[in-house]
């Protein structure tokens, strides 16, 4: 079942396909320029009562309006059996009514999805289908000035290590970056996404520099937008914590 994070993540590569054109080069897929991008729809049935619907489909077209490529977006929170049908028919399908080569990417959220949906879909007669698969081993660690040229990469990035060692640091990094480039409604839904896969420790740390999650965005505390060196400040109590409890840990040992 679809969710809020599955949503907005999906929402996020659907309003920003350079997103999704880094990520396959990343994955050794060369896709168009992003300026050929457009969202194409996502249904993918062909008649009743199968439905086939991909969270986002994304088509460059050329200056004939003609399709080159295609791309179909599946975020992948856990694992799915049903996928290994449903996502060939998604690829197949899309091909047949664009004529034009379709790469289907899935965005795994954790290491244990990405080595599942990674495995090879067998479709008979030896022929398989490989997705391209973007996970936490795939999906680079974003900070400062490489946050700020890649906003919404970050923002992807934060969420998918959001429980690793640096995490309040993508997460500082991603936000301050979106502040500059998205709107508030944007900005309000990022921080709620990101914070939503964080520890309790480091939603606090976020808590004091960005103001709690609300539906509607919360202006930063401070006038003039999130300032970089309270950012600064909140990582540095935030590493101090984490420090001391890691010591507390040694003597007990």
């Amino acid at each position: 079942m679809r969710g809020t994070l599955h949503d907005a993540i999906a929402d996020l590569l659907g309003r920003h396909p350079a997103t999704l054109v880094d990520l396959a080069a990343r994955a050794g897929v060369s896709l168009p320029p992003a300026d050929l991008a457009e969202v194409g729809d996502g249904d993918l049935s062909q008649t009743a009562p199968v439905e086939l619907r991909a969270d986002r489909v994304i088509v460059f077209r050329d200056e004939h309006r003609r399709a080159v490529a295609a791309v179909i977006a599946e975020v992948q929170a856990r694992r799915d059996d049903d996928k290994a049908y449903t996502w060939p028919a998604y690829a197949a399908t899309l091909r047949a009514r664009l004529r034009c080569p379709v790469h289907l990417l899935v965005i795994a959220l954790t290491p244990a999805v990405e080595r599942w949906a990674s495995c090879a879909i067998e479709l008979g007669e030896g022929n398989v289908f490989r997705p391209v698969v973007l996970g936490p081993s795939r999906i680079p660690r974003l900070h400062d000035r490489e946050a700020k040229e890649a906003w919404a990469l970050a923002v992807l990035s934060a969420v998918v290590h959001a429980r690793a060692p640096d995490a309040l640091d993508l997460a500082t990094s991603a936000l301050l970056a979106a502040h500059h480039h998205a709107d508030r409604e944007e900005r309000a839904l990022y921080f709620n996404l990101i914070w939503s896969k964080m520890n309790a420790l480091a939603r606090a740390a976020l808590n004091m520099d960005f103001g709690s999650p609300r539906s509607e965005c919360r202006s930063p505390k401070r006038s003039g937008g999130w300032p970089a060196a309270r950012s600064r400040s909140v990582l540095t109590r935030f590493r101090k914590r984490r420090s001391r409890r890691e010591w507390r840990r040694g003597r007990a040992r």
